[in-house]
């Protein structure tokens, strides 16, 4: 499982989200990837997580941590965009939309099968006396 840790400061407007987060898995074998409001970022709280493909699904959001489900239908190394969206606690509520940072899946490969030779020999029967 992969964390994102997500800050941002209310004063400058600028987020903390790492510009690159791997995620490792078996093509075909869902991932979770949980998003947190970094520790000491306060004034907001978490919205969404936006990705532009449908791999990815929000499966859950308090506000604070974000999980993702990730399908993980990659089989080479593949980038993918997101967007976060979190609400300032101002009144009346606003939202603010980060940069698009990206995951990067990249699957686990199994070492090929190392050749085989030929079948052993089947044992010659003993020579007729």
């Amino acid at each position: 499982m992969a964390n994102v840790q997500i800050g941002y400061d209310t004063t400058t407007g600028f987020f903390r989200i790492p510009d690159k987060t791997t995620v490792q898995g078996r093509a075909g074998s869902a991932q979770a990837i949980t998003f947190t409001q970094a520790p000491g970022s306060t004034g907001w709280s978490l919205s969404s997580i936006n990705f532009g493909n449908s791999q990815f699904s929000q499966t859950s959001n308090n506000g604070n941590v974000i999980t993702i489900r990730d399908a993980f239908t990659d089989t080479t190394k593949t980038d993918h965009k997101f967007t976060v969206t979190i609400m300032l606690d101002t009144t009346p509520p606003s939202t603010v939309t980060s940069p698009d940072p990206e995951i990067v899946n990249d699957p686990i490969t199994e070492p090929s099968p190392k050749p085989q030779g030929p079948p052993p020999e089947a044992p010659k029967p003993p020579p007729n006396k």
